[in-house]
């Protein structure tokens, strides 16, 4: 009994282990008649990663150069890049001066490969090569002048990135502590350790904190049932010099982006 036991503990432990991609990633690829209209208002930068081959973002903003500030999107785990349209045309519409690069992760959208931390860390390296090119100016220029959207495993993605080109301005809609901290709301120890995919936004945050001027505001759902709005509570409170919360009552997880959407784009494009 004891050996049937310990087997079965062992192929959930294998099962947890190699089939998290699919609890933790849900990627969607694009209707083509769906975003004809829409990708029309973007210039679609192509760029190749090592991990996973061709990849695609969307650009809107000053061509030639350097825009005055740069705002990259990336979404959660189940949206697309161009799920942003909402927010970013009208906030391109209200200031030119302004880029917006929405970003897609492998697997997802036109994109080649498989989505993980690392391939996304490399897409976010390989898409500011790849907008160099389009816009015929320097990648280290372009991250100069970057700041980030994001929302829900976005947020991971864009805190992990402003820490690495050490830039201080970020909007995190939904964000965890964890992905560790994720894995307890649903499972007990020792299974939360077997987290592959391990974003850490506390270490994000501390590591913006030290650029000078940083500011990262979060806006958080009150009534969020996948992410919950104690995780934020815990970064403001973690980085009160830093982290600014905006708790939004009668508002969930997946609907809080349209909800705030006038705010968003009244911050990204003043």
């Amino acid at each position: 009994m004891v050996g049937v036991l310990i087997a079965i503990g062992f192929i959930v432990l294998v099962v947890l282990y190699f089939e998290q991609d699919r609890l933790i990633f849900h990627p969607r690829h694009y209707d083509p008649a769906a975003s004809a209209e829409i990708s029309r208002r973007y210039a679609k930068i192509e760029y190749r990663t090592q991990r996973n081959g061709r990849q695609f973002a969307y650009y809107r903003g000053p061509r030639n150069r350097v825009p005055e500030k740069l705002w990259i999107l990336t979404g959660g785990n189940g949206s697309l890049a161009l799920d942003w349209d909402f927010v970013s045309t009208p906030s391109a519409e209200r200031n030119p001066l302004y880029g917006f690069l929405l970003v897609d992760y492998p697997g997802y959208g036109d994109c080649e490969g498989r989505p993980s931390r690392t391939g996304i860390q490399e897409n976010m390296e390989g898409v500011i090569l790849g907008l160099a090119a389009h816009l015929q100016t320097d990648p280290v220029s372009l991250k100069a002048h970057s700041s980030f959207l994001a929302h829900s495993l976005g947020c991971a993605v864009a805190l992990e990135t402003a820490a690495k080109w050490r830039r201080g301005e970020v909007i995190a809609v939904s964000p965890f502590t964890s992905m560790q901290g994720m894995a307890r709301l649903t499972v007990v120890e020792p299974f939360p350790r077997l987290v592959r995919h391990r974003w850490d936004n506390v270490v994000a945050i501390q590591e913006i904190s030290e650029v000078p001027g940083a500011e990262i505001t979060v806006f958080h759902g009150m009534e969020d049932r996948v992410i919950p709005l104690s995780m934020s509570r815990e970064l403001a409170g973690l980085f009160p010099g830093t982290v600014t919360l905006y708790p939004e009552p009668g508002m969930g997880h997946g609907d809080i982006v349209w909800k705030i959407r006038d705010e968003l784009i009244r911050r990204i494009s003043d």
